[in-house]
């Protein structure tokens, strides 16, 4: 799993909102990267020892689960619920003083990112882990991994609304009962709650699309800064044109100064557009486009 704009603010959401230093919460973005892949829908059915759902960022389970569900049913009751990914960092932060004080003194006391990192897979406790050597955790190469990229990681869009936006990229919380019919968890980029468009270089004609024939389909930043690219040319290809046409007719306004029947000239790029048109519609497979 690659480091990604969305794991940066979770990370600066605990140094924001909960005081974490950097690597700190590095370390602990880190590990709920290896437990969810940073997915609050992500479900494990029947994961936990009692046979429950291990649910959400940090993969709850059993009672801990149950206490979230509740915990965010509570804040959603009083109105202080925003999105499923700042409501699971919080109770995250609730446990670490809360029920799970022994693993917070110790991420607190952390020298280290790889202290750090140690110290909230405790948080976690993975097949593997003890509090002997918690570095034999399953996973523990990817957790630090992850922090130690976090570390050194700067977002490509800064700013409060795109950390606004990060933030509420939730799938709902699921059930921690083993007999919930909530569906599984859909893999891949997760959706936005509220009103957030996380699709922005989507235009008219792709969301029509999607909605005319139910695709998926989205353009990405490196497609979106690919078909910029392309648009600038074309128009410096046609700015060129423009230049030429202009200079041909001064030269020719200045040779035949004193007639009347001299046409301005007009050039075209229609000649040869038109071959390189019929062979991208010829190629490709089964002659759908292509070159």
């Amino acid at each position: 799993m690659a480091v990604t704009d969305r794991a940066f603010y979770l990370k600066r959401h605990l140094m924001n909102t909960h005081g974490m230093s950097d690597y700190q919460a590095a370390a602990v973005v880190g590990n709920l990267m290896q437990e969810s892949s940073l997915n609050t829908g992500a479900i494990n059915r029947g994961d936990g020892s009692d046979g429950s759902n291990s649910i959400g960022l940090a993969q709850w389970n059993g009672s801990r689960a149950r206490a979230l569900n509740s915990y965010l049913d509570e804040r959603k009751r009083a109105g202080t619920f925003t999105n499923d990914t700042e409501g699971q960092l919080d109770y995250l932060v609730h446990e670490l003083n809360t029920t799970e004080k022994a693993a917070g003194d110790r991420l607190r006391k952390s020298g280290s990112l790889e202290d750090a990192t140690a110290a909230f897979v405790g948080f976690e406790r993975p097949q593997g882990w003890s509090a002997s050597n918690p570095t034999n955790a399953h996973g523990w190469n990817n957790r630090f991994g992850y922090a130690k990229q976090l570390m050194g990681y700067s977002p490509t869009v800064d700013g409060q609304a795109a950390e606004t936006q990060a933030l509420a990229q939730s799938q709902a919380t699921p059930s921690a009962s083993p007999n919930s019919a909530q569906a599984e968890a859909p893999k891949g980029d997760s959706v936005s709650i509220g009103k957030v468009d996380l699709h922005p270089n989507d235009g008219i004609a792709v969301r029509a699309a999607n909605k005319l024939f139910g695709t998926d389909w989205h353009i990405s930043d490196d497609q979106k800064k690919d078909i910029d690219k392309s648009a600038g040319l074309f128009g410096d290809v046609a700015k060129l044109f423009t230049q030429d046409t202009e200079s041909i007719n001064k030269q020719i306004q200045n040779s035949v100064r004193g007639r009347q029947d001299t046409a301005p000239v007009q050039l075209t790029m229609l000649s040869s557009a038109a071959p390189l048109l019929m062979k991208k519609k010829r190629g490709g497979l089964g002659g759908l486009g292509g070159y």
